[in-house]
């Protein structure tokens, strides 16, 4: 990936979660991981299926140390299952929260 980011990371991050209890299916696609003032800027196009509709939307979330050292070249599985967890909370607060305001500014529908 990008300076000292475990190449491993998509690869947790794009699989499927959700679809019970309430939530849609999210899949997140094309990730996109650039730095920022010190900061894990992470983009990415996710899916939201439910019966009958499916949208895609463009997030960013950004994440600050101590967070990013769980993500480094060379962490155990554990240190990523656990941001891909934090990314999961954040995708998922998004979407039952979208509609208020304020929200995420960088949130924007593409399909």
């Amino acid at each position: 990936m990008n300076r000292g980011i475990s190449s491993s990371l998509p690869g947790f991050l794009k699989t499927p979660f959700g679809g019970t209890a309430g939530d849609p299916l999210f899949k997140a696609d094309s990730l996109e991981l650039a730095w920022d003032d010190g900061c894990l800027l992470l983009t990415a196009v996710v899916t939201v299926s439910r019966p009958g509709d499916t949208e895609q939307w463009r997030l960013a979330f950004s994440f600050e140390e101590p967070d990013v050292s769980h993500v480094a070249e060379g962490a155990p599985a554990e240190s990523l299952e656990w941001f891909t967890l934090m990314f999961r909370v954040n995708v998922a607060e998004w979407w039952h929260t979208r509609k208020l305001k304020p929200n995420m500014r960088t949130a924007y529908r593409v399909g």
